[in-house]
């Protein structure tokens, strides 16, 4: 299908065949780095509210829980980084229908995928816990915030996967807005819900988790509204949602490789995780702080 519309009609993204490729570049990265800042800038204040007001502990916690939710998300990574790759070479090629049958298609696995993996992962994390020797007094911290903080495992596949596309073609704006709604709100909301402000219920460290599953459903359906009321082309049709198996066979061999390397990458991290939470609470949320300083390392990337 070879129709091509207005490049500068937003509902199809904007066109990177034509004009500098430095200004370009630039104006497609630049957001991307803005964001990564913004999502750094939470994780550090996060920290800060968790190790300063709760106690090492908590952070410790924290610390333990997401080297292994890193895993799970590692696992959908692959589908999501496809997903951008076949949007961004149908974008190129104007072929808006294979475009469509690639956001039908991705869709539909992301729903699988989390539909598999969150009640395995429930299940699975006390053990995951005592694998990654969780001290004593952090593991039921550490399990009771995990099995809230996994309820955003479903919605964070769809925003990655719905920000891989919108970056597919070209549009790398539009996910920062919703991002740093996101995270602005899920920054304020975090010690409502830690410390039972306002009149809510004080919840301490489950708190944040609650904050995490909150925004990351309400920024998932924002993005679906606004997609939809746009008339995106990558919006998907819930109504017919359908999986095309030779298109997710080429999903499937794209992203394999991608998601091999993060969930070594993961892996690894959880790995490293174990061997520090051997010495005791103290050095893990040590180790938990410096990955925070840590990540400011990896923006530029």
């Amino acid at each position: 299908m070879a129709d091509s519309p207005r490049a500068s009609d937003d509902k199809f993204g904007r066109d990177l065949t034509t004009g500098s490729i430095p200004r370009l570049l630039l104006a497609f990265s630049m957001p991307m780095l803005a964001g990564n800042v913004i999502q750094t800038a939470y994780s550090i204040v996060n920290a800060i509210w968790v190790g300063k007001f709760l106690g090492k502990r908590e952070l410790a916690a924290i610390t333990v829980s997401f080297p292994a939710f890193f895993v799970l998300v590692a696992v959908a990574g692959g589908l999501t980084m496809a997903s951008g790759i076949l949007v961004a070479q149908c974008a190129g090629a104007r072929d808006w229908r294979r475009l469509k049958d690639v956001v039908q298609t991705s869709t539909s696995l992301a729903i699988l995928i989390s539909i598999l993996l969150l009640p395995l992962s429930e299940l699975l994390t006390p053990a995951i816990m005592t694998a990654m020797q969780a001290a004593p007094d952090v593991y039921p911290m550490a399990v009771s915030y995990m099995r809230i903080f996994l309820l955003t495992l479903p919605f964070n596949i769809g925003i990655f996967l719905i920000v891989s596309m919108l970056r597919g073609v070209g549009d790398s704006k539009t996910p920062l807005y919703f991002q740093t709604s996101a995270l602005t709100l899920t920054a304020i909301l975090d010690p409502i819900l830690m410390f039972g402000w306002l009149g809510f219920p004080r919840m301490g460290l489950n708190g944040t988790a609650v904050a995490s599953v909150v925004m990351q459903a309400l920024c998932l359906l924002a993005t679906f509204v606004y997609l939809h009321i746009k008339s995106h082309v990558v919006a998907p049709d819930w109504r017919h949602l359908r999986i095309d198996w030779p298109m997710a066979g080429l999903l499937v061999k794209i992203g394999f490789p991608s998601a091999a390397h993060q969930s070594l990458v993961s892996l690894s991290m959880l790995f490293v995780t174990g061997f520090v939470n051997a010495y005791g609470e103290n050095a893990t949320a040590a180790f938990g702080a410096a990955m925070r300083i840590d990540q400011l390392s990896f923006l530029p990337a």
